[in-house]
């Protein structure tokens, strides 16, 4: 098994529950789609060592605004574009 599908089996799953864990007001849809896109912005990488923590950094990023926007705004994510 590749380094690529190793991540995609073990360490993406990982990362949208702890994700989920911490946006609990969020869908896993929206999580799991930020999560989805951190990752295709990184898996061409040469060097897949720390893909799952940058994925999870930047998941995190993007999904905060989301939830500050909620929170600001009281409007909720759509689950299909991870967007609010």
């Amino acid at each position: 098994m590749s380094e690529r599908q190793t991540i995609e089996r073990d360490a993406l799953p990982q990362i949208v529950g702890e994700l989920l864990t911490r946006f609990p007001t969020l869908s896993r849809d929206v999580v799991t789609e930020h999560v989805r896109q951190a990752y295709a912005s990184m898996n061409a990488a040469p060097v897949q060592d720390y893909v799952p923590v940058l994925v999870q950094r930047e998941a995190r990023l993007s999904l905060t605004a989301v939830a500050e926007t909620i929170a600001t705004n009281g409007v909720k994510a759509d689950a299909e574009d991870g967007e609010v």
